[in-house]
């Protein structure tokens, strides 16, 4: 029975060549760009769900009005997170990450100018799931001069060696300690470094303002808070 279909299916395809490959063509495309949009919208919605504490994140905006039009911008000032945090009570902990780059680092004899390097609190890493391979995620942001590095930066400047209590020199200037070693940054991950220093290294750590929005600030909410804080 499938034989003979088969033989007036190709019978039907040789008699009319050109509706045939109009509408296999069409079909084919069809189903391309379903299979496309579908693997679109699958990591476009995959983005940041790999933390543990996904549903109580929520990142700060910053609200400005200029000649009488409202934008905002997904920074904050540096005293955003400190000042929420004390006058909020559904606020359970917060992180401003600053990126700076580009930023030389050097290891002996290797120097690389990094694009991936910023500055976070000490709760960076108990906030976001970024596993640490080596080190202590509760300690290895603690205090200053203090980095942790990706394992792709570790084989980069450290090869086979370890990576832990090792000095890197940053900015050509300040040698800072690598005190942990993470996973390798997922790509569906805003959030993307290779270099997380400890934020008690920047030089005006213990200024934080209200203006230079030049930080990314994230609140982790006590369980069952109402995001409408």
């Amino acid at each position: 029975m499938f034989r003979s279909y088969f033989k007036i299916a190709w019978r039907n395809l040789l008699k009319n060549k050109i509706y045939c490959l109009v509408n296999i063509g069409g079909l084919t495309t069809g189903i391309t760009c379903c299979i496309l949009i579908g693997l679109y919208l699958s990591n476009e919605t995959s983005f940041d769900r790999f933390h543990k504490n996904a549903d109580r994140l929520v990142g700060a905006t910053t609200e400005y009005t200029v000649n009488g039009a409202i934008s905002q911008v997904g920074k904050t000032g540096s005293m955003a997170g400190p000042r929420l945090s004390a006058a909020l009570p559904q606020i359970e902990s917060f992180v401003r990450i600053l990126n700076f780059e580009p930023y030389s680092v050097m290891y002996g004899e290797k120097s690389f100018v990094e694009s991936k390097f910023c500055f976070a609190d000490s709760s960076f890493f108990q906030i976001f799931s970024f596993p640490l391979l080596e080190g202590d995620p509760f300690t290895a942001l603690k205090g200053p001069l203090k980095v942790v590095i990706t394992e792709r930066m570790k084989k980069k400047y450290f090869g086979n060696e370890n990576a832990l209590g090792k000095m890197l020199r940053v900015g050509g200037t300040r040698d800072f300690i690598v005190s942990g070693v993470a996973a390798n940054v997922p790509a569906n991950s805003q959030i993307q470094f290779d270099f997380v220093a400890s934020y008690s290294s920047l030089r005006n750590a213990n200024n934080p303002n209200w203006g230079q929005e030049l930080y990314a600030t994230y609140f982790l909410l006590h369980p069952n808070t109402n995001l409408k804080i």
